[in-house]
Order: C-alpha cells, then structure tokens, then sequence
C-alpha cells in the first residue's frame, strides 16, 4: 500500500538520522531532513558490544525525533539500523527502546540491502546532464562503506571500511595525528580495499565518469571548503583538495577543528579518517574528482516505498 508522506529513520554507525518526504509530481521531495551524531559504533572493534553511552545518546535523539514526527503529523515511519546494529552482540536493548518511543519496529539490514538502497538515493544527487550509466557511489559511514554501480548491471560491495571504525582500531585521541599514524590509516584502508572489492567492480568504476560519496561527514567538509551547492547539500570536489584539507585538520587538536566554521565539535575527531576513506578510494578507483552528498539510504528507501516502480 503507497503512502503519500512517510518518515525514514537510519541508526547509522556514527549518526542518526531522519528525513520525511512525498512524492511530488513524480519527485521525491524532503519535508523535514536532521541528524545527529551519538558514535554508536563507538569502542565496537575492541568489545563488540554498543556502549551504554552511545546507546543513551542515540535515545535521546529518537525523542526529539518523536517531538518532530508528532508535529508535522506523521504516523508512517520506517525505521532501519546498518552495520553497528549488525555487527553489535547487544543490539536488543536500543532497538526495543526505539519501537517504544517511535512506535514502529527495527529493522536491521544486511550490507547488501544497504549499498542497494543507497545507491538509489545517491543517483538522484547526480547532475542533470549524468547518465546513471556513468555513475558509481561510495556511501561512507562509521563502521561501513557501500560501493557500486547500477549499469551495466547492479554490482555491489558493502566494505568494512568507515571513518569511526578507522579511528577506533588507531587508537587516535584528539591530539594531532602523527605522520606515522596517518600513514598507518592510508595502509590499513587501501589493505582493505584490497581484500574486499571485487576487480569487477574496480574495473568498471575506473571507467565510470561521475562518483557520487555519501555521508555528512563529506558534505560537511565541502562546506567547511567553501564550496558551492549544485543541489541542497549536494556539492563538486576534487580529490587534491580534499586531502590537502584532511592532512591540515589532521595536524591539529580537535579543538582547534571545532572552532573551523561548517565544522560541528562531534565530528571533529573523525572527521580526517572519513575524508582519507573517500580520498584513498578514489585513488583505488582512479577517480579524480566527485559529488558530495547527503542522498543516501533514506532517500533510497524512500522511493522504494513511495514510487516502488
């Protein structure tokens, strides 16, 4: 059965997030869009388990989420959790408080599931001249990353790559990072990236002539660049830029990143390793420059609920 107006909850591994949106004249439209950082995934790599303080955070963002849903009258809400939810031993205990304060079940996705969806909601970021065909994505969270493509046939990997994940397996505190360590991350992604990516898939999206990224933390580093939207949060970059941005932050407190305008004081620890995820996996792919957004996920499950064809 279509509704006319729904809202899509992610628990992502680093934020949370909703969007509300319908359908509009065979558009898919953003009434409400917000997120917020609670790093559930968070300390995950060393225990396997969701902190008590990640998962206090994350509720308290789904009761202001629930402030938000009951204001703009909302009653259809769709609500998925991604690889901290997968990859947690003690994930019960969030979700069943979630369904208590939303009203609505979680449901938890594979990395598959995922890569699809939010590929989906990556193409609708692309220019109006792209052709899908010429586009691949990488949707960057905390503990995973999606890469693929949709033509000539859909082929996609979901990674164990992500900014959070990264930096907790480091064990980088919110000094400086030493060179060392900045190159201990590099080797440790393209290692990954290595190992987990088919060369069917990196074959073709060397050819591809658009790569999409998803993810606030990108978006966020666009903005604090001073580059101009295309789209709502949608933004061209170029891969030379955005390292020399990322090794510039790196070489500072967080503190100091925190007082950079466009740049919130929760992301500032993570915030290099998410922009060296991107930037090592464009050179993986040989991509030189990209699309930054925030079309993921939400506006890939979106569409599939509202426009299923």
């Amino acid at each position: 059965m279509l509704v006319s107006v729904l809202a899509i909850v992610d628990i992502g591994s680093n934020s949370v997030k909703i969007l509300v949106a319908k359908m509009q004249q065979g558009v898919l439209e953003e009434v409400h869009i917000d997120s917020e950082t609670t790093s559930l995934a968070r300390g995950l790599p060393q225990t396997g388990q969701l902190s008590q303080e990640s998962i206090a955070a994350t509720l308290d963002v789904m009761k202001r989420f629930r402030k938000d849903l009951d204001r703009l009258q909302v009653q259809n809400i769709k609500i998925v959790g991604t690889a901290a939810l997968r990859e947690a031993s003690n994930p019960d205990s969030l979700t069943k408080a979630i369904e208590n304060i939303l009203g609505s079940p979680v449901s938890i996705i594979s990395g598959e599931e995922e890569a699809r969806l939010s590929l989906r909601g990556a193409l609708t970021a692309r220019p109006d001249m792209s052709h899908e065909q010429d586009c691949s994505f990488a949707d960057l969270g905390g503990a995973s990353t999606e890469i693929g493509f949709l033509h000539p046939q859909l082929e996609i990997v979901s990674t164990s790559l992500g900014a959070l994940k990264t930096h907790n397996l480091l064990e980088i505190g919110g000094e400086p990072t030493p060179d060392k360590k900045w190159q201990e991350a590099k080797d440790f992604i393209s290692s990954i990236l290595e190992k987990e990516v088919p060369k069917s898939l990196k074959n073709e999206i060397q050819n591809k002539k658009t790569f999409i990224a998803v993810g606030g933390t990108i978006v966020m580093a666009n903005k604090a660049m001073g580059n101009k939207e295309f789209k709502d949060n949608c933004f061209h970059f170029q891969k030379n830029e955005l390292e020399t941005f990322a090794d510039k932050l790196r070489k500072i407190p967080d503190f100091e990143r925190a007082q950079i305008p466009d740049l919130s004081k929760d992301r500032a620890d993570i915030l290099p390793f998410g922009m060296m995820v991107l930037t090592e996996c464009m050179k993986f792919f040989e991509q030189e420059k990209g699309i930054s957004t925030v079309r993921g996920l939400r506006h890939g499950l979106a569409l599939t609920l509202l426009d299923p064809a």
